[in-house]
Order: structure tokens, then C-alpha cells, then sequence
């Protein structure tokens, strides 16, 4: 009996993936490939992975004809693309939260931080974990570094930020 079930699972298993596999090739036709045919056949491994270098080399701008006759409109400009700058905005919890210089208790103040105050998360995290009591409430963190509004790059205590906008409370 046992194999009787082992078989009809394993018809099963098949036949689903025979029919997945014709649902997919059905679906490939609705969308257009990403590279044209020719490009396919000669590209390499290393060629699928986009470098920075790309994204820094200037568009070609079409040439703009010159001379005494010739009035440039605004409307004639090449149209500038707006690129912003991917980061992680973390919110100050603590009224007047110390940015320091480095990442301890010790560290020069370079900037106090009002509360909900959004810095930037510079992708630095300290590999200890410090603990401080913030008056009635005992914290266990990594100090991480940020730059705030003004461009000041500086370490903050991590339980002194968070994703979201919220105030810490037991906070003296």
C-alpha cells in the first residue's frame, strides 16, 4: 500500500512540473526580452553585472547647431535627470541626543539632536554593544554612525534613534 501512495505522489510531482513548465513557456511570449537576440549569444558571465562606471558615463547630448543666426530656446534644452541619493533616515527618540565625534561617552559633542530630529544611517555600526542607563530605563545598544541635517557625520548611541518616529520614554 505504502508504494501505491509513493507513486501516485510522485505522478503528481511530475505532471505538475510538466504543466508549470508549459505555463511558462506560454507566458515568455507576452514579454519582450531584455537584450536583443544578437547580444545574447555573445555576452559573457561577467557582462550580466552593471558597474558604477556605467551609471557615471555622461548621455550623449545631441549637437546644438551655433553661429550668429541661431537662438537657443529654453524649451531646446536636454532635460537633466533628478538622481537622488539612496539612505536610510533614522529619527532622534531623545531630546537632545549627543552627536559625538567618536563612538563613546567620552567622544567631543559635535551636534545636540532634537527629538524627531531625521539623520542619515551611514551603514557603521559599532561591533560591541554598550549598556547606559538613560535614567529609569537601562539600555543595551551599539553606538551608529550618522549624518545629520547640517552634513556633520558623527556617532550617536543607537537606542538614542530608531526607523520611526517615536519618543523614548523613562527618558531623564
Amino acid at each position: 500500500m505504502p508504494r501505491l501512495e509513493v507513486i501516485l505522489i510522485m505522478v503528481f510531482f511530475v505532471s505538475f512540473i510538466l504543466w508549470a513548465l508549459r505555463k511558462c513557456s506560454e507566458n515568455r511570449e507576452l514579454y519582450p526580452d531584455e537584450l536583443p537576440p544578437e547580444t545574447e549569444e555573445t555576452m559573457t558571465a561577467t557582462d550580466s553585472i552593471i558597474t558604477p562606471e556605467i551609471f557615471n558615463e555622461p548621455e550623449p547630448q545631441p549637437q546644438q547647431p551655433t553661429g550668429p543666426n541661431v537662438a537657443v530656446r529654453s524649451g531646446d534644452e536636454a532635460p537633466s535627470r533628478n538622481i537622488r541619493e539612496k539612505y536610510t533616515p533614522l529619527y532622534v527618540t531623545i531630546e537632545n541626543l549627543n552627536m559625538r565625534e567618536i563612538p563613546a561617552l567620552n567622544g567631543k559633542i559635535l551636534d545636540r539632536l532634537k527629538l524627531y530630529d531625521e539623520v542619515i544611517f551611514l551603514n557603521e555600526v559599532t561591533d560591541s554593544i554598550y549598556q547606559i542607563d538613560l535614567g529609569n530605563l537601562p539600555t543595551e545598544a551599539p553606538w551608529i554612525k550618522v549624518r545629520n541635517k547640517k552634513g556633520k557625520v558623527g556617532w550617536v548611541y543607537g537606542a538614542g534613534v530608531h526607523y520611526y518616529k517615536k519618543k523614548l520614554e523613562g527618558v531623564e
